[in-house]
């Protein structure tokens, strides 16, 4: 007898469902196991963990605000893995990004206020899409593997980001940090802390999921993937 492992051609909306579930619990419960070797109660782990995160209302502030940058590289690698390009160096265009950002913050001076987040955001865009594109020239002209080249370059900007913060961009008075941006460059707050990056990130999601699953460029996406 042999039993063989096939790629199912589609899947009922049921599996959809089930599938990730499944597969959250799974990771629980090995959690559980690794915690539980090392003498640690996996209950009240994971209950720190969520108290941690959601166990008043600026713990859920702050989790929301982390989760942006989270959700927008998301969404940016989910591209490139829809043409089954494996981009692990969201990290490291997101730090490109900032560096882009931090420099039209701390040092275009020249534009009038209401230009500097705009422009900033621009240049971030850039900054990162460079970043991303080296890999992507790599594969292209000498065959290098995305894998490798992404992991690599996401080391290369980190400790180029840390060179800045605590030397070459340090603020004048202190210990290490760049400049704070200045406020009318801030994105507004809608909720404590929680900025309107947010509905900005949520907006994407739909339309990317638009675009991908609705539009002819997203249906060219996927057969290029596929093959």
């Amino acid at each position: 007898m042999r039993f063989a492992l096939e790629k199912r051609d589609s899947r009922s909306q049921k599996m959809a469902i089930l599938v990730p579930v499944m597969s959250l619990l799974i990771s629980f419960l090995l959690g559980a196991i690794v915690l539980g070797l090392n003498n640690a109660n996996p209950l009240q782990t994971y209950a720190a963990m969520a108290k941690g995160a959601f166990g008043s209302q600026s713990k859920i502030q702050f989790t929301l605000v982390k989760a942006i940058p989270l959700l927008l590289c998301g969404l940016a690698v989910g591209i490139a893995f829809r043409l089954k390009f494996w981009n692990i160096g969201a990290e490291g265009q997101y730090v490109s990004g900032a560096i882009g950002i931090t420099w039209v913050m701390q040092f275009w001076t020249f534009l009038p206020n209401w230009m500097l987040l705009p422009v900033g955001i621009v240049v971030g865009v850039l900054f990162g899409a460079i970043w991303g594109g080296i890999p992507g020239v790599l594969k292209a002209q000498w065959s290098v593997d995305e894998t490798l080249a992404t992991l690599m370059l996401n080391y290369i900007i980190i400790g180029f980001a840390e060179y800045l913060y605590i030397s070459a961009w340090k603020a004048p008075r202190g210990n290490m940090g760049t400049v704070r941006y200045p406020e009318f460059a801030w994105l507004p707050r809608i909720w404590g802390r929680v900025h309107s990056g947010i509905i900005f990130a949520l907006i994407l999601v739909v339309v990317l999921w638009f675009v991908l699953y609705k539009t002819r460029w997203g249906f060219e996406l996927n057969m290029i993937g596929k093959n």
